[in-house]
C-alpha cells in the first residue's frame, strides 16, 4: 500500500476518534433556567443545554442554574457552587451527585425500581434518597442536610461525626435517618460536649429555600400573566385560596396565615412572602400591607410599606428583605445597596446593613420634616444577627420548621425556561 494512502486512512482515523462522542456519554438532562455566571465543565451554560455524566456545573457569586434530570428529578443549584453528575440512569432509577462546596435542593422522584438509589454525596457524608424535598450544604468541612418532605438517609463518611441529628446522640457515625422537618449537620469534628437538636425560626427555612432558588420566566409567558404565585399552607389569592399555583396579575393581593408562605415568580424576580403577611402585587413593585418579604431581583423589583419605599441601588442583583410589624418597617440589604424613602427623605442602605422606619402617612412625616425631625436612623446589627441572616451549614445552624415550602419546581415539568 502507497505511503500516501496509508497516510490518508490514517489520518482519517485520526479524525473520526477526535469527533466521536465517547461509549460511555449518556443523557443525563437538561438545563432548565438559570441565573448567567454558571458553567458546564467550564464553558458558559444555556438553558436547554444537555447534560451528560460527569458533567461539572459551576455556579459563581452572581450565578444560579436549575437542572432537570431524565428521571424527572430536579436540582437547584445555588450561587458560590459546584457539582458533578456521576450518574443519572432513569431506567434504573439510580443517580448519584457529588456536590463539592455549595448549596443544593434536590426534588427528587419516587424511586420504585427495586435496585434504585439515588445519592447526593459531600466530603464527609452520603444521602440516601427515596424520593423527597431537601437541601444540602457543604462549606467549612460540615455538611448540612435539612428534609423539606419525604425522608432522608444521611450517613456519615469515614472520620466524620454527627455533629446534631433528630433522634442520634452527638458523636455517633452510624446512619441518621430523617423525615420532614428534620435535619442533621456532619463535620469532621465534633465539638466538646456536641450539640443538642432544637427547632429553627421559620425565617431559616426560608432562606435555605431562597439561596436556592432559580427564577422562572416561561410560566407567566404562556399563560400571558405578569407573574406566577406559588403557595404552601392555606395562602388566598384575592380571598380566595390557591390550590397549589395561579397566574398573578397587578392588583392581585396575596395572604398567608400562621402556617403557610408562598413564593411569587416574575421575569427576573422572586418576592417569598412570610407567613402571616398581605401583599399586592403591583407588576414593577410589591406593595406590603403586614407582616414581611424577602425580595431577590435583578429587575429593579421595589417594595412598598406605607409611605416607604425600598428599591434597588443598581441593576444588578439584589437580595434584601422588609417586614412591616406593629407600625414600624424594618429594612436589611442582604445583597448590594438599597435606596430607602418616606415622607421625610432619601437614603443608601449598604450592603449588610439595615434600618427601621415609622410607618406613618405623608402629612404627618411633613410635619416631623418641618420640624426638623426626620434623620434617618442609622443602620445597626439586629436583624444581621436573626436567623434569616445566619448561613446554612454554619456551625450555628439549630433543628429546623416543620412545615415546609414547595414552590415553583412543582410546575417544572408544565413548563420551559429562560
Amino acid at each position: 500500500m502507497p505511503r500516501s494512502l496509508l497516510a490518508t486512512i490514517l489520518s482519517l482515523l485520526l479524525v473520526s476518534l477526535l469527533f466521536a462522542a465517547p461509549a460511555n456519554s449518556q443523557a443525563a438532562g437538561e438545563v432548565k433556567a438559570l441565573i448567567p455566571a454558571a458553567s458546564r465543565n467550564a464553558q458558559p451554560v444555556h438553558v436547554r443545554d444537555s447534560l451528560q455524566w460527569d458533567d461539572l456545573l459551576k455556579t459563581d457569586a452572581a450565578g444560579r442554574l436549575r437542572v432537570g434530570l431524565t428521571d424527572g428529578s430536579i436540582l437547584s443549584l445555588g450561587s458560590n457552587s459546584e457539582l458533578k453528575v456521576v450518574k443519572s440512569d432513569s431506567a434504573s432509577q439510580q443517580t448519584s451527585i457529588d456536590v463539592n462546596y455549595g448549596k443544593l435542593r434536590s426534588k427528587v422522584v419516587q424511586i420504585t425500581k427495586p435496585d434504585g438509589k439515588f445519592e447526593v454525596r459531600t466530603a464527609n457524608a452520603v444521602i440516601g434518597v427515596i424520593g423527597t424535598d431537601f437541601y444540602v450544604g457543604y462549606a467549612n468541612n460540615q455538611t448540612t442536610v435539612i428534609c423539606y418532605a419525604g425522608r432522608l438517609a444521611v450517613t456519615p463518611a469515614a472520620g466524620a461525626k454527627v455533629l446534631k441529628g433528630g433522634n442520634v446522640p452527638a458523636g455517633t457515625t452510624n446512619t441518621i435517618m430523617l423525615t420532614t422537618g428534620q435535619m442533621v449537620v456532619i463535620g469532621f469534628e465534633i465539638p466538646p460536649g456536641g450539640y443538642q437538636a432544637s427547632s429553627a425560626p421559620a425565617p431559616l427555612m426560608e432562606a435555605s429555600m431562597q439561596d436556592t432558588n432559580v427564577p422562572d420566566e416561561s410560566a407567566t409567558a404562556e399563560s400571558g400573566a405578569s407573574a406566577m404565585v406559588y403557595a404552601h399552607g392555606t395562602a388566598l389569592l384575592n380571598g380566595s385560596s390557591i390550590p397549589r399555583s395561579s397566574a398573578l396579575f397587578p392588583g392581585d393581593r396575596v395572604q398567608t396565615d400562621a402556617d403557610s408562605v408562598a413564593n411569587i415568580n416574575a421575569t427576573g424576580s422572586t418576592v417569598l412572602i412570610q407567613n402571616n403577611s398581605l401583599v399586592q402585587y403591583e407588576g414593577n413593585a410589591v406593595k406590603l400591607e403586614h407582616g414581611g418579604v424577602t425580595v431577590s431581583t435583578s429587575k429593579s423589583l421595589a417594595t412598598h410599606a406605607g409611605t416607604v419605599t425600598v428599591s434597588p441601588a443598581g441593576s444588578n442583583w439584589t437580595e434584601f428583605e422588609v417586614r412591616d410589624v406593629d407600625g414600624k418597617v424594618q429594612i436589611m440589604s442582604r445583597k448590594g445597596d438599597l435606596i430607602v424613602s418616606d415622607a421625610t427623605g432619601t437614603t443608601t442602605l449598604a450592603q449588610g446593613q439595615e434600618t427601621t422606619r415609622n410607618e406613618e402617612s405623608a402629612e404627618k412625616g411633613k410635619k416631623k420634616k418641618q420640624a426638623g425631625v426626620g434623620t434617618v436612623p442609622a443602620a445597626t446589627g439586629g436583624i444581621l444577627n436573626s436567623p434569616v441572616a445566619i448561613g446554612i451549614g454554619t456551625g450555628a445552624i439549630v433543628g429546623v420548621a416543620a412545615w415546609v415550602l414547595i414552590q415553583s419546581d412543582d410546575a417544572e415539568s408544565e413548563t420551559h425556561h429562560r
